[in-house]
């Protein structure tokens, strides 16, 4: 006896008007749990969210920026890794 393999193609003569609006409208595809891949959520320990300002003259803003741009890090990382390297942070 041969098994008849399913199609998995709908006849669009056999599906009625509401399913058909379900799944134009997605929902279908809200029974479908949220992936899990990607980056995880850091703690909110971790999280840098607080600022500081710092002033400068004309002067010292474009030689600093000129520095960051020519060893390619942005300012706050700058500050962060001086910071940490005398034993501050």
């Amino acid at each position: 006896m041969a098994v008849k393999k399913q199609s998995s193609f709908i006849n669009m003569d056999e599906v009625d008007d509401q399913t058909i609006k379900n799944i134009t409208k997605g929902a279908a595809l809200t029974d479908k749990k949220p992936s899990k891949a990607g980056r995880k959520k850091k703690a909110e320990a971790d999280k840098a969210g607080e600022m500081m300002a710092v002033y400068f003259t004309t002067e010292q803003k474009e030689t600093v920026q000129g520095y960051c741009e020519k060893i390619g890090i942005p300012f706050s990382n700058l500050v962060k890794q001086m910071l940490a390297q005398n034993n501050i942070i």
